[in-house]
């Protein structure tokens, strides 16, 4: 099924119940931050950046690093808390971000922005049951919806984020009922530097989720 999007101005008044302008624009800092660090993991490492095999592993580090930073950001900004949760098949983790009874994941729609929604999962039922039909989306005044829901943060790209989503799927995850674009910042070398001074720890967890997925 087709994703259905309502207009702007009513996904932004209601993703602005719960961020505000500082946050929509730190929560792209860190994915553009994430992609340049992988970038740079791949330019340093021949296994990855000049082999065929190590191109597959692109899309498994970036959604790692891009998590691991999200998961940075929370830690440092009192009013988010997170947590880290498997999905149905107990074989891949992962972040749950949440502030002001808002939900938030992330998922990675591919290098050239081909997917425009998550797919549907298990361990998402919880999340989406936050929140409402495209009707009650479309009809409802903003103020009327209860003060929890839940979104989803896309990205995609290689080298950098091409584009930055936050999408609103319906309660059964079978149609998008608002999505707005997100500012894509340029990264920030110093915090990227940070990233980098980590990576060992985070190639070391990425391919033991990986082993665990394959085995």
């Amino acid at each position: 099924m087709q994703p259905i999007h309502v207009v702007k101005t009513n996904t932004q008044k209601f993703i602005n119940k719960f961020l505000n302008q500082d946050e929509l624009n730190e929560i792209p800092q860190c994915i553009a931050n994430a992609y340049s660090a992988v970038d740079s993991v791949y330019k340093a490492t021949p296994a990855l950046g000049m082999f065929m095999i190590g191109f597959d592993l692109r899309p498994h580090l970036l959604r790692v690093f891009v998590e691991h930073s999200l998961q940075k950001y929370a830690d440092n900004h009192d009013a988010f808390t997170h947590e880290v949760r498997p999905n149905a098949a107990n074989n891949c983790n992962h972040l749950r971000l949440y502030k002001d009874g808002l939900a938030i994941t992330a998922h990675y729609m591919g290098a050239k922005c081909e997917r425009s929604e998550a797919r549907k999962a298990l361990h998402k039922i919880n999340l989406s049951e936050r929140n409402h039909d495209l009707f009650e989306f479309e009809k409802q005044e903003i103020d009327a919806f209860k003060n929890i829901a839940y979104a989803q943060i896309m990205h995609g790209g290689v080298s950098k984020p091409n584009n930055i989503l936050i999408n609103i799927p319906s309660r059964d995850q079978l149609s998008i009922i608002g999505s707005m674009s997100l500012i894509i910042p340029a990264e920030n070398k110093a915090q990227v530097e940070e990233i980098l001074d980590e990576t060992p720890f985070k190639l070391k967890e990425t391919l033991e989720e990986l082993q665990s997925g394959n085995s």
